[in-house]
């Protein structure tokens, strides 16, 4: 099974992955249900990876990660 791990940091977004994912969507809403910011068509080695966000994340607030691809669909609250 495909596991995900993620919080932000001060870089941007640290994701953990037990497996490579090919083609990953990562789209990130606020509370309000508002998609702030979406990243299509990544291709995320097993490990620890940093990706690079805009800096339009405020901190102390809370963020719902969406991780898609063709065979996965995960859904992460996380807070900044």
């Amino acid at each position: 099974d495909l596991k995900i791990n993620s919080y932000f940091t001060n870089d941007g977004m640290n994701l953990n992955s037990n497996k490579a994912i090919e083609d990953l969507n990562i789209e990130i809403y606020n509370i309000l249900g508002e998609k702030v910011l979406s990243v299509n068509n990544l291709d995320i080695a097993a490990g620890n990876q940093i990706l690079e966000l805009s800096r339009e994340l405020k901190f102390n607030q809370v963020y719902f990660v969406k991780f898609k691809t063709k065979d996965l669909d995960i859904l992460q609250k996380i807070s900044k």
